[in-house]
């Protein structure tokens, strides 16, 4: 009885395992931009660009002239 436990937990440890390392293959590649925009573009080159002037928005920022998302 003590092996079949010992065994149950070694493959729970095991799939437990496997399905982690799993999730780093993806079948879709990562996305390179957002709305328009490439990822790691300087703020200075995006035009139209205002800052949030509320409190707790701190280094968050929108287009004036973004057109609407539309699926």
């Amino acid at each position: 009885m003590k092996i079949f436990h010992i065994l149950a937990a070694l493959l729970t440890v095991l799939f437990l395992a496997a399905t982690a390392l799993g999730g780093d293959y993806v079948g879709t590649p990562a996305p390179d931009s957002f709305r328009g925009l490439k990822w790691g573009t300087p703020l200075a080159d995006i035009p139209d660009l205002l800052a949030v002037d509320k409190p707790g928005f701190e280094d968050t920022f929108f287009r004036k002239k973004r057109t609407p998302f539309l699926r």
